[in-house]
């Protein structure tokens, strides 16, 4: 077959390799502005856009589902609200470019079925040269 050879390993003979695998385990806490009393999490890679280096992040309250996704730059290592930028009522936010397209998107929540409190959700995606 061309060449292509496939190898099966076990899930135990996996989990040897990946513990042997040396890592990287450097984190540290980011730091957000222009948002108070805001939780930002589940942010994106950062990614270009107009020669400025950007992530966008879900933004919320904390014991609250109604986010909005928000885009920040860095700046001294702390990373600020993009004031000019659009705010998306979405959660979970991803970025990638496909020929030289950005696409952005993430998840939609809405009212599903009858019973009150049960949210539905769905993927929405949106393409252009930019975030604006």
């Amino acid at each position: 077959m061309g060449g292509l050879r496939l190898t099966t390993r076990t899930a135990k003979e996996l989990i040897e390799i990946y513990n042997a695998t040396k890592r990287n385990k450097v984190c540290e806490k980011i730091k957000f502005t222009g948002i108070r009393n805001m939780d930002v999490y589940n942010i994106t890679a950062p990614f270009k856009d107009q020669d400025e280096t950007i992530i966008a992040g879900r933004v919320e309250c904390r014991n609250n589902e109604d986010s909005s996704v928000m885009f920040f730059t860095e700046k001294d290592g702390t990373w600020s609200l993009k004031m000019d930028a659009p705010v998306f009522k979405l959660q979970d936010p991803f970025i990638s470019r496909i020929k030289g397209e950005l696409i952005f998107g993430g998840v939609k929540t809405y009212p599903y079925g009858c019973k009150s409190g049960v949210l539905g959700y769905k993927t929405i995606f949106y393409r252009g040269s930019g975030i604006n």
